[in-house]
């Protein structure tokens, strides 16, 4: 390999590192925007908690949060899940066509909550107690980065809010 394809590769290198800094920088300043949301979709689901099995509720709230972000969410197992698909749209032949889930788990569990939060669950007898609600929340929040940023990257994800992660069989099984 001569000097000037060493010099033509290292400026290709660079501008990709370049690139991928912008990304990250833009991706970060949305995060920011969108970090007063991604609280109150957690309190909110924190508040409106359903058990493994009855998730209806949530998943509603989720499918209309991934409406307003201009998403296409498909509604299965008794309306209990929520799937939708992001699509990049940048033209990048080595990752064009794959495609990856991204899962949060919806359920809570049958437990008293006595936190005292602003936001604590008004269901008697269920709450988020083992971090379903982050989940679910941060799912959400990344599922608008993507949705917004769908120019800058290639491939597909696929969202999966997954019903029953604390029942057994377990949506996962059931999806």
């Amino acid at each position: 390999m001569g000097k000037k394809q060493e010099e033509q590769i290292n400026d290709g290198q660079s501008v990709l590192q370049e690139n991928q800094l912008l990304f990250m920088q833009r991706l970060n300043r949305l995060s920011a925007l969108f970090a007063a949301d991604t609280q109150g979709y957690r309190q909110w689901i924190h508040a409106h908690p359903d058990l493994s099995g009855h998730e209806q509720p949530t998943a509603a709230f989720v499918a209309e949060r991934l409406r307003s972000f201009g998403l296409k969410p498909q509604m299965l197992l008794d309306g209990t899940a929520v799937c939708a698909l992001v699509e990049g749209e940048k033209n990048d032949a080595a990752v064009t066509g794959r495609c990856i889930a991204l899962r949060a788990d919806m359920d809570a569990l049958p437990i008293e909550e006595e936190t005292g939060l602003s936001f604590a669950s008004c269901q008697k007898g269920v709450m988020h107690a083992c971090g379903h609600d982050v989940h679910t929340a941060l799912l959400l929040s990344v599922a608008r980065l993507l949705q917004q940023t769908r120019g800058e990257w290639s491939g597909r994800v696929k969202l999966v809010f997954q019903p029953s992660e604390e029942q057994y069989p377990g949506g996962a099984i059931r999806l």
